[in-house]
């Protein structure tokens, strides 16, 4: 603890010379640009934590010293440290106990060595003793600060005030449950957290855990390390961070999965103990450990019923079933925008009984969630199953939405919420009505290196020229030749290939119109980009035209395609494809951890659409050159 007794002599002698050289020039040299030296420490603390004597605007700083005093039955020194001024280390010469409440700290630089500008004279590390709520004082005194001629620097002292607070680490669970669901174990203001533990007990006849999760605290994951059940209603969660990593702040410790075993109207306390919280010098840390209870709340259910697929305007009816008493509802209906607009939402029924739509909107910040509420007259109330309201779209695009319902408020004829209510979302897939039936596309491909592809025409009748361009990223992929097709002559204009556009002409001359679907050209494309990276290919069709003598316009429809490079077969992305492949395959469809992540598209190597073991097999024979398995589809 005691270092340097001998320079710290020498130090302590120019400290009692300092003032009297600083005496004698008083009346002569005004004080201007007083350095500060300030205690600054977290406001609220808990385990460990630290102080630092900050110092601002000192000028050939050599040498000083302070005593530091505090409440030791709050707080207590386990060791001071170098501090540093401007990228100038300030060596600590010493430190030592004056008494249990004060430490005394003498800092010196080399020989003549001086240090300005701003930064702190050391760095002051404290253990909490105290209770949750306990205060300190830190009082500097003694504050000397000497310069390279050994004279006394004036200089301001501030001093500082701490209050434990442990970190609150509480159960936060849903009030009510139907089936499954999560439970976090938050914590806030934590600090320097390692590792800990704790044992979450609960009604197994009730719920029952059936996962564990890894916690976050401020952005920094907390690993669980292992977790078991201690008996049927006690599970016992261990967490570390790697080495000597810590986190502080606020977030969650663990997030815990759970299924619903009871009846309608049982609950379940979920009480924490054996709670531990453990810093990185090893250290417990004190904390308050706060539980929750629950209850199973079996109610009505609100379901989305839609169509599984539409070309055209559709309803969609929000259902619900065995509700007591209802008489007024609220419920948000989320869906993509890009591809459904909303058109109508109209009244609903329960047995007979009108279900009248008080109003609707759309979120100005979100156009594709939609608010509805629901409002029955008097205080009467509807009991049984029927449609809450109805609900009309319009395709806009192509593809498939989620029907997502959110924020339902059911309530009863006594404005209490009904409790309990389950929710059920939907899908649907919508595709736009083809004008005049002819559609022009590009197909979405997953590829390495050079691959030809059609551009083609559906639907085609006496379909006798188009002008159209293709457009992409070119730092993705770019086009290196055009040919083929059916029409009797093609020319394509490649000399912007490079920027990422071309632009094509196809016509007929003496064969008569094109029927039925038609290949327009095909398209060499060559990858120029990363695996997985991707660019849409953007079709634009200036003319599309019949091969009568009035050359009539042909209405139509284009789809545009993408390309993602990818190497067909290389399961794990290493850019390869070899039996490292086969096996990372095989343990991502046999779901075991770690071999979550995977580009689908490059393992459906047997083209059946379906993800599974033939591909395993399928990939295996390739890659040993058995016959008949030479493509990767």
């Amino acid at each position: 603890m005691i270092k340097g007794k001998i320079d710290a002599v020498v130090l302590v002698a120019v400290m009692l010379l300092a003032p009297v050289a600083y005496a004698g020039m008083m009346g002569s040299v005004a004080a201007t640009n007083i350095p500060t030296v300030t205690v600054s420490v977290p406001e609220y603390i808990s385990g460990s934590f630290e102080a630092t004597i900050e110092v601002e605007d000192v000028s050939n700083l050599n040498s000083g010293q302070f005593d530091l005093t505090f409440d030791p039955t709050v707080i207590n020194v386990t060791d001071v440290l170098d501090g540093e001024i401007d990228g100038v280390t300030i060596p600590i010469d010493m430190w030592e106990f004056m008494s249990d409440d004060t430490v005394r700290v003498l800092f010196k630089l080399p020989d003549v060595d001086t240090a300005s500008g701003s930064g702190y004279l050391a760095k002051i590390s404290f253990k909490v003793k105290g209770e949750d709520g306990d205060a300190s004082e830190l009082e500097i005194s003694e504050g000397l600060l000497v310069d390279v001629e050994a004279e006394d620097i004036n200089s301001e002292w501030n001093d500082a005030a701490v209050t434990v607070l442990w970190p609150t680490v509480r159960v936060n669970t849903p009030e009510y449950v139907t089936t499954s669901f999560d439970t976090t174990i938050e914590v806030e203001d934590i600090s320097n957290l390692n590792s800990g533990q704790f044992d979450l007990t609960f009604d197994p006849d009730v719920i029952n855990v059936t996962d564990v999760l890894d916690g976050e605290i401020d952005g920094v994951t907390i690993p669980i390390d292992m977790w078991e059940f201690m008996s049927d209603d006690t599970v016992r969660v261990l967490f570390k961070l790697p080495d000597v990593d810590t986190a502080s702040g606020s977030g969650y410790l663990a997030k815990i999965n759970f299924e619903v075993k009871g009846e309608n109207g049982d609950t379940s306390e979920l009480t924490i103990s054996e709670g531990l919280l453990v810093d990185y010098d090893g250290e417990g840390m004190d904390a308050n450990w706060n539980g929750a209870a629950l209850t199973v709340a079996m109610g009505p259910s609100v379901t989305i019923n839609a169509p599984a697929a539409a070309s055209d305007s559709f309803e969609v009816q929000v259902e619900i079933d065995d509700v007591e008493d209802l008489d007024a509802a609220q419920f948000d209906l989320s869906f993509d925008p890009n591809l459904l607009a909303v058109t109508s939402v109209s009244d609903g029924e329960i047995d007979g009984e009108a279900v009248p739509v008080k109003k609707w909107s759309l979120d100005p910040a979100d156009p594709g969630k939609l608010r509805v509420v629901l409002d029955l007259p008097g205080v009467k109330g509807v009991s049984g199953s029927g449609v809450l309201a109805r609900i009309g779209f319009d395709p806009v695009g192509d593809g498939v939405s989620e029907l997502v319902l959110d924020n339902v408020t059911l309530g009863d004829i006594n404005a209490d919420d009904i409790k309990g209510v389950r929710l059920e979302s939907s899908t649907v897939e919508v595709t736009l009505p083809r004008p005049g039936g002819t559609v022009i596309s590009i197909s979405d491909i997953a590829a390495i290196g050079t691959i030809t592809v059609p551009i083609t025409i559906e639907n085609a009748t006496n379909v006798g020229s188009c002008d159209l361009t293709l457009s992409y990223d070119p730092t993705i992929v770019i086009v290196s030749d055009v040919g083929g097709g059916e029409f009797d002559s093609l020319q394509a204009n490649l000399e912007d290939a490079s920027d990422g556009i071309i632009r094509i002409g196809t016509y007929q001359t003496s064969s008569p119109g094109l029927n039925g679907d038609v290949v327009l050209a095909e398209v060499t494309l060559m990858t120029m980009g990363d695996i997985e990276s991707s660019t849409t290919l953007d079709l634009e069709v200036t003319t599309l035209k019949d091969a009568t003598p009035e050359c009539n316009p042909i209405p139509c429809l284009v789809e545009d395609g993408s390309f993602t490079v990818l190497l067909k077969g290389d399961a794990n992305g290493d850019g390869r494809i070899d039996m490292a492949d086969c096996m990372y395959l095989a343990k991502n469809i046999l779901g075991i951890s770690g071999f979550e992540q995977i580009v689908e598209a490059a393992v459906d190597v047997n083209g059946d659409g379906e993800i599974d073991m033939a591909d395993c097999m399928y990939l295996a024979k390739h890659i040993l050159d058995i016959a008949g398995f030479e493509e990767l589809k």
